[in-house]
């Protein structure tokens, strides 16, 4: 559905380009991806790459391209852990609470697992609704 909307809408010729977290395969989410998911308050199903593919191109778009951020996500995750856990934690107690500051600890906690294994792969994707 999102994807014959979004093609409804962008003009001829020009380009859906989104990012959007994704799931590595099509199967029910493991254990680790389910438990993060409740950690991240999401209520929502992600497809796979190739599930996503085949809903831009069936919608109509061409040149369709998906990137995994995987890599750069699971770095990014690394370092907000790291600095919530130690580096500023006083600091952000101050600012925000200490009971946020736990809630944020345990997503990223929830979510490392499944992005180092790879079944979490946040990706970049586009494709361009042809001319005419």
């Amino acid at each position: 559905m999102l994807a014959r909307e979004a093609f409804r809408v962008v003009r001829p010729g020009g380009w859906f380009v989104a990012s959007d977290w994704l799931i590595a395969h099509d199967h029910a989410p493991s254990p680790q991806m389910a438990a993060s998911l409740v950690a991240e308050d999401l209520d929502f199903g992600m497809a796979s790459p190739e599930r996503y593919r085949r809903a831009l191109e069936g919608a109509g778009f061409v040149d369709v391209a998906l990137r995994n951020r995987n890599a750069w996500y699971r770095e990014l995750a690394r370092r907000e852990l790291s600095q919530l856990e130690e580096v500023d934690r006083a600091r952000f107690d101050a600012t925000v609470g200490a009971d946020e500051v736990d809630r944020q600890i345990r997503t990223w906690r929830s979510m490392l697992p499944v992005l180092e294994t790879g079944e979490h792969c946040p990706h970049h994707v586009s494709g361009r609704r042809p001319p005419g």
